[in-house]
């Protein structure tokens, strides 16, 4: 521990070297729901239907100060949210590295948009920042049928608090380890094997003029338990990006098994074309085993770029079904129409959400629908 101690005050004494020349941004986001309902009866039979703001001032704030160059460096974030799944939260993240020759980097601290992410369409990218301002939250609305296979055959990245490091040993290739230390936050602390079955290893293999190939492995408890415990996750990826209107990437996952379990799969597929004022996105991904015996979500994203605002049309449709003979399938979707306009030095969002929820094959449910109709501004500093 005492060596542990001395050598993260020597990382920071030379990446404080650095700080002299700071740089501050960030991002401040306001959202309210003017309207909306759904279908919950109420005593009188009719439907429910809400006006005015129901959810108060949404809002996702971030600072960063980041700082130094290529040999050292680092970034420190202030955070604060609220939305309709996540009551007001505060949060502060940093992370320093440390590049002291060519093949060589270390980085320690926690970087929560994650190191690494194999992920370049099918993610967060696929909607951004119009999350919760006029589009529907990928990541908020995670129990959706239509979004909850989206990006599980990706790798996600290293977004916990650890040690990174990162060797360059040939120009094409990059070979990274995370090793998580101090656990996370409201669980239990590990004992320091168990923290480190939790590791990541990602290879990145770049082919000239074609694109990146990655390959995987996130390691979990069964690593080191003598019970059914996951013991980690294989990943493999490839990203083309040899045409230049036409972006595309299909991954893999291969979830193995515990001691008395069963392997499970994920499949996704992303691909973005752009031409003029016209921009689309699709995107599916397709999961076999763990909790259900089979799982589909698909992603329609075109744009429309009219001069003085951007028209977005965001499409899902998800099917599943549980393990189990009687099992029935069950489908969610939802249809988002938003714009973006321009502001200034601001960006307004403003967007229709329509979605149901728990349609079974045979209609005799019909699940869940919900609308509303919310706007939000955005802005960098």
């Amino acid at each position: 521990m005492k060596k542990l101690i001395a050598f993260s005050v020597v990382f920071a004494l030379l990446v404080g070297a650095a700080f002299a020349e700071a740089n501050i941004g960030g991002a401040l986001q306001w959202t309210t729901v003017l309207l909306s309902g759904d279908n919950t009866e109420k005593n009188d039979g009719d439907t429910k239907v809400s006006v005015g703001p129901t959810q108060v001032a949404d809002h996702n704030h971030h600072i960063n100060v980041s700082f130094g160059d290529a040999i050292a460096g680092g970034m420190f974030r202030i955070y604060s949210a609220r939305n309709d799944s996540l009551p007001s939260h505060f949060d502060v993240f940093s992370f320093m590295y440390w590049k002291p020759i060519d093949y060589f980097r270390i980085q320690m601290g926690h970087n929560p948009d994650g190191d690494w992410g194999a992920a370049q369409i099918v993610g967060w990218g696929f909607i951004g920042e119009a999350m919760n301002s006029g589009a529907i939250n990928d990541y908020t609305n995670n129990s959706s049928r239509a979004t909850n296979n989206r990006s599980n055959a990706f790798y996600g990245g290293m977004d916990v608090r650890g040690v990174n490091l990162s060797f360059y040993p040939l120009e094409f290739l990059t070979l990274n380890f995370g090793f998580p230390i101090g656990g996370k936050d409201g669980e239990e602390v590990l004992r320091l094997d168990q923290q480190l079955a939790d590791f990541h290893v990602n290879a990145v293999i770049k082919i000239p003029d074609i694109g990146d190939a990655r390959l995987s492995f996130v390691g979990d408890q069964g690593l080191v338990k003598d019970d059914d415990s996951h013991p980690g996750d294989i990943y493999i990826s490839f990203y083309l990006t040899a045409v230049e209107a036409l972006k595309a990437e299909v991954g893999f996952k291969i979830g193995l098994p515990g001691k008395d379990g069963d392997p499970y799969f994920n499949a996704g597929l992303g691909v973005t074309f752009g031409a003029d004022a016209f921009a689309v996105k699709f995107r599916g991904g397709i999961g076999f085993g763990k909790d259900q015996e089979l799982g589909v979500s698909l992603g329609l994203l075109p744009s429309f770029d009219l001069g003085m605002l951007k028209a977005f049309v965001y499409a899902g449709l998800g099917m599943t079904k549980a393990a189990g003979d009687n099992a029935k399938v069950e489908t969610d979707y939802f249809i988002n129409p938003y714009v973006q306009v321009p502001a200034g030095g601001l960006r307004l969002y403003a967007g229709l959400k329509l979605e149901q929820k728990g349609i079974t094959e045979d209609f005799e449910k019909k699940g869940s629908f919900k609308w509303a109709f919310q706007f939000g501004f955005q802005s960098y500093f």
